[in-house]
């Protein structure tokens, strides 16, 4: 659609000069992992995420909407997942500033709007697209290693822990029921 081809043009100076998702595979092989997103589950198991040695014990994973609300609560996800069209995403991020994600690292899909990268204040890896490799050409495009596309932030989380090797895989606020 316009607004996909708008987004990956948006982010190609991004895609260009970025750290892909390539590095991170397989590097957190038999680890657990905990996916944390904004479902109603979430409220009644945030204590638990803050418990000592949590970070340690796990890799934590969090869509972009549960972001802030973790680090108010100094919960420190690992990776936080963003994959979102429309701007409005940005504001996820809105008075963060770099020493507040000095150890979170954004984790998103080309297609997603560009206010979003603009946003973070912190290291940001970038999935392959190969619509954007094509744009680029052989000899610009590199290699930033695949991840299966997410259907929703969520999504994208899980096949990220997937794509470290995280197992199992854990999911907090992901309420399909």
């Amino acid at each position: 659609s316009e607004v996909t081809l708008t987004n990956l043009l948006g982010n190609i100076e991004a895609y260009a000069s970025r750290e892909g998702v390539g590095a991170l595979a397989g590097v957190q092989r038999g680890k657990p992992a905990i996916v944390v997103s904004a479902g109603p589950s979430l409220a009644r198991n945030i204590d638990l995420l803050a418990m000592p040695g949590i970070r340690e014990r796990f890799v934590i994973i969090a869509t972009q909407t549960v972001l802030k609300p973790l680090l108010s609560r100094g919960i420190r996800p690992h990776f936080v997942t963003a994959l979102d069209y429309h701007e409005i995403s940005a504001r996820f991020y809105e008075g963060l500033e770099a020493r507040d994600v000095e150890d979170v690292t954004l984790v998103v899909e080309a297609k997603a709007n560009p206010a979003i990268i603009r946003a973070f204040p912190g290291r940001v890896r970038l999935a392959q697209d190969p619509w954007l490799d094509e744009v680029m050409g052989a000899g610009l495009a590199r290699p930033l290693g695949r991840i299966a596309p997410g259907a929703t932030v969520a999504h994208l989380a899980y096949y990220l822990a997937r794509h470290m090797g995280c197992d199992p895989v854990v999911l907090v606020g992901q309420d399909l029921g």
